[in-house]
């Protein structure tokens, strides 16, 4: 048995999120508890196989951090640390250009030959169950500046 304590803010969420999905808080703590333990775990996870752990990718993320690009994955993680909802901006022309409409989450970032892609996860009014519920979004940094904007929440 395990008591939690919320802020008023998770609580409400948590109780939006029950109600609008037919499962009970419970169930839904109890899945992203077991999320989040095992994405702690696969770091150091003992492994059947050998594999070769990659000493260089500390070296190359750090000379990555030197150049201007750093500075976008900055912002990226600060994005991904607000929980903001994005959405596309207005498009006059009517003309496809990558937006994302719909509500956006930014999860994070990912080095695409030394430039910064914004990895995003929409959300839908109702959580998406299936292989839907692990999709996601990648834009260049560049074009998630062009063509989506930072909603405000009532």
């Amino acid at each position: 048995m395990l008591s939690v304590r919320l802020n008023a803010e998770v609580e409400a969420q948590l109780e939006f999120v029950a109600t609008t999905s037919g499962l009970s808080k419970n169930q839904i703590v109890g899945a992203a508890l077991e999320q989040y333990l095992k994405m702690q775990d696969l770091g150091s996870i003992p492994l059947e196989q050998s594999i070769q752990e990659v000493q260089l990718a500390g070296f190359l993320h750090r000379q990555k951090l030197q150049n201007e690009e750093a500075k976008n994955a900055v912002l990226v993680a600060n994005w991904a640390k607000s929980c903001g909802i994005w959405s596309a901006k207005p498009n006059p022309s009517g003309k496809p250009n990558g937006a994302l409409h719909g509500r956006n989450v930014v999860l994070g970032f990912a080095w695409n030959d030394e430039k910064v892609d914004v990895i995003s996860k929409w959300m839908p009014p109702n959580p998406t169950v299936g292989a839907d519920a692990y999709a996601y979004n990648i834009l260049s940094y560049e074009r998630w500046i062009a063509v989506m904007r930072l909603c405000e929440t009532k």
